[in-house]
């Protein structure tokens, strides 16, 4: 479905006018259109962020330049989120917490080991990829990670989502427009911890109760738990990192 099919299906559900467009500049546009512009990508933007790395559609890769000396680069454009880092055709880097980061910079400061070689771990902080060691040349480094929600504007955007969960944006934009028109039918849609949502009666506990039962369709790998590192992995990291054989 693109954004005007589903903007025509929510002023059907509510017996309102017909659609024609959603295009047009803001003061060109009926009050009602541009709220339902905005309930749509309102609802686009909720399903997308619900649905986190489940969303194989967002997957995208980029690719990071390194300079010598240069320590910290900014995500790839129009990527929301991290989730690998690596040279190309080589294993994945380490990604740790900014506070070990820190430590692991200090550790080498103190036993006077060089801080300017191939990185080989990297951490993330205000939206920033920082790497040690500092990069000493130009590396060519590719980023795995979620691309960032693009809003629907003209009428034949479709949903950077798979089909199944067009309906399912539908569904909380509907809600959204009787919400405001407080219809008694609208029920309430709250969320719970973890960002759990969940629907109180009418079209809520619709539209929650369809995006539950079409995520279930999406895949679980990536909900497995980390696993500890074995002492022989830690040993064998450790002669690396110093050089030993």
């Amino acid at each position: 479905m693109n954004f005007l099919q589903i903007a025509q299906e929510i002023a059907d559900a509510q017996d309102g006018n017909s659609i024609t467009t959603l295009e047009g500049t803001f003061s060109s546009l009926p009050q009602e259109v541009r709220r339902l512009k905005a309930n749509i990508n309102k609802a686009y933007n909720v399903v997308k962020l619900a649905l986190g790395i489940r969303n194989e559609n967002a997957e995208i890769v980029g690719t990071i330049q390194t300079m010598a000396g240069q320590e910290s680069y900014a995500f790839p454009a129009g990527m929301l989120t991290v989730q690998q880092v690596r040279y190309v055709n080589n294993l994945p880097m380490l990604i740790v917490p900014w506070d070990e980061y820190e430590r692991t910079k200090s550790d080498f400061l103190l036993e006077y080991v060089p801080i300017n070689s191939s990185p080989y771990t990297c951490s993330i902080y205000q939206r920033k990829i920082w790497f040690f060691p500092q990069p000493d040349s130009s590396y060519s480094i590719s980023v795995r990670g979620l691309k960032s929600l693009t809003e629907l504007a003209l009428n034949t955007d479709v949903p950077d989502l798979p089909d199944e969960f067009h309906r399912v944006i539908r569904e909380f934009a509907l809600y959204y427009e009787m919400k405001y028109e407080n219809n008694p039918q609208a029920g309430n849609l709250v969320t719970g911890e973890g960002g759990k949502m969940a629907g109180q009666g009418g079209q809520a506990a619709d539209a929650v109760g369809m995006f539950e039962l079409v995520k279930k369709t999406f895949r679980q790998h990536n909900e497995i738990p980390p696993r500890m590192k074995s002492i022989h992995e830690t040993q064998r990291r450790e002669r690396w990192r110093y050089g030993l054989q």
